[in-house]
C-alpha cells in the first residue's frame, strides 16, 4: 500500500462480489504496489497488466504503471476517472533491465475519506 490510507475490500466489485479498497486517511497519493508481480522479467520480455479502477470522487487522476528496478525503464498509463463507472487501465512493459517489476497503481490528490477501488488485476506475458 503506497500513501496515508486505510486498505480493505469494498463489496460491489465490478463483476464480483467485492474489490480492493485503499481509503485516504488525510489528502495525498494512495495506492496498491505489488513489489514482485514479476520476480525475475528477462531481457526483452513484453509484459501487459490491466486493472479495473474507480474512484468514489469524481474527476479523479489515476496511474497504472510497471516499474523495474532502474526506475527508468518504467511505462505509465494514466487516466482521470468519471467517478462511479469502472474503467480499465492498461499498460505494457519491454524489459530493458533483466530483474523483478513492480507493479503500481495511484491516484493523486485523493481527499481524505475518499477511496481508489481495484478490481481485476491481470499481469501476463505477452
Amino acid at each position: 500500500m503506497l500513501g496515508t490510507a486505510d486498505a480493505g475490500q469494498e463489496p460491489q466489485g465490478r463483476t464480483s462480489g467485492s474489490c480492493a479498497s485503499v481509503r485516504a486517511r488525510e489528502p495525498g497519493r494512495v495506492g496498491l504496489v505489488l513489489p514482485d508481480a514479476v520476480p525475475e522479467g528477462k531481457l526483452g520480455q513484453r509484459y501487459v497488466a490491466s486493472a479495473w479502477v474507480r474512484s468514489t470522487a469524481p474527476g479523479q487522476p489515476v496511474t497504472v504503471r510497471l516499474v523495474g528496478d532502474d526506475r527508468e525503464s518504467s511505462k505509465t498509463t494514466a487516466t482521470t476517472l468519471p467517478g462511479l463507472e469502472w474503467r480499465r487501465i492498461i499498460v505494457a512493459h519491454s524489459v530493458a533491465t533483466a530483474g523483478p517489476l513492480r507493479l503500481e497503481i495511484v491516484a493523486d490528490a485523493v481527499p481524505a475519506g475518499d477511496a481508489l477501488l481495484v478490481d481485476e488485476v491481470v499481469l501476463r506475458l505477452g
